[in-house]
């Protein structure tokens, strides 16, 4: 159950929206080098605007319009002490990337042992992995791993090339 607010905490809550409401950033269009170009600008309630920026100038705008072209490259935002603003990385994000015509992104459950063992092979230690001699999900553990020694269950084959037999503790 909440507690309902005060006058004064109503007020000062009032105060904080509207301070963040009259905020201003400095913009600059990064593209607008010898005229002045126009966008429109959508604030975080939806509406539309044009602004106009100037070149090579930073012009001040609306932080609710602003924050709409944090991440984009063509322009820089700064805040009211002139630091860069940046959006905010949210968990699990990844960076895009661009592919070639010829890539996928791919699970390495969608991917065949001979393709998986190309992949172990360019990570350090991956050059022990030998086709019809390994465990697929050793290999995608490897992978995942980042190269690094995967080491033996008790009991198990150690495979490679050139090499077969049991694990190094039980060999004698």
């Amino acid at each position: 159950m909440t507690k309902p607010q005060t006058q004064r905490e109503t007020n000062t809550t009032e105060a904080v929206q509207a301070k963040k409401k009259d905020r201003f950033c400095k913009v600059l269009d990064k593209a607008a080098i010898n005229s002045e170009r126009t966008h429109e600008l959508r604030n975080l309630e939806g509406t539309l605007e044009p602004f106009t920026f100037k070149p090579r100038k930073h012009m001040p705008i609306p932080y609710s319009f602003a924050v709409s072209l944090l991440g984009n490259d063509g322009f820089e935002v700064l805040d009211e002490n002139n630091k860069v603003l940046r959006p905010m990385r949210q968990r699990g994000e990844v960076d895009l990337m661009a592919l070639s015509h010829d890539e996928v992104i791919a699970k390495l459950s969608e991917l065949r042992p001979e393709a998986l063992i190309v992949r172990a092979k360019a990570l350090p230690g991956g050059d022990n992995f030998v086709k019809g001699e390994v465990d697929y999900e050793d290999l995608v553990e490897f992978i995942l791993a980042g190269g690094t020694h995967v080491e033996p269950k008790p009991g198990e084959l150690v495979l490679g090339p050139n090499r077969a037999g049991p694990a190094p503790s039980q060999a004698a």
